[in-house]
């Protein structure tokens, strides 16, 4: 079931933005763009017990209506030469005005890389159901 309600959110249309480790999100396709906007990362770092990569993602529901968001994360060296994985983050009835924060780990070795940067690659928001 879960499994389904993803694929008709990911199915509805997607907006894509990048952002730094600093949280600069950057519209990179054409969308709604407090869509975009409504995605920043907060922080950027090492998980501290395996060492791999990590975002904290800050959520800010600016539209009208409670909304269900698919968020793509990358990870990357800073150069941007090595790909550590992807990570995502699902978030459901965000009501509006409201915020969340999320922690999105690529549960793969980062080669110890140090820093890592991660970047913001998809969001898709949509109205809940």
């Amino acid at each position: 079931v879960v499994g389904v309600a993803l694929f008709a959110l990911i199915a509805s249309g997607e907006t894509e933005s990048s952002s730094g480790s600093a949280g600069d999100a950057k519209s990179s396709s054409a969308g709604e763009s407090s869509e975009v906007d409504d995605v920043t990362v907060a922080g950027c770092a090492k998980d501290d017990v395996l060492g791999f990569p990590e975002a904290t993602l800050s959520i800010v529901n600016n539209s009208e209506k409670p909304s269900d968001y698919i968020i793509e994360v990358s990870f990357e060296s800073p150069d941007g030469a090595m790909n550590y994985g992807t990570g995502n983050a699902l978030v459901q009835r965000l009501a509006p005005g409201q915020t969340k924060t999320e922690e999105v780990t690529a549960f793969e070795d980062s080669a110890g890389a140090n820093p890592v940067t991660c970047k913001v690659t998809k969001v898709s928001r949509n109205a809940s159901l």
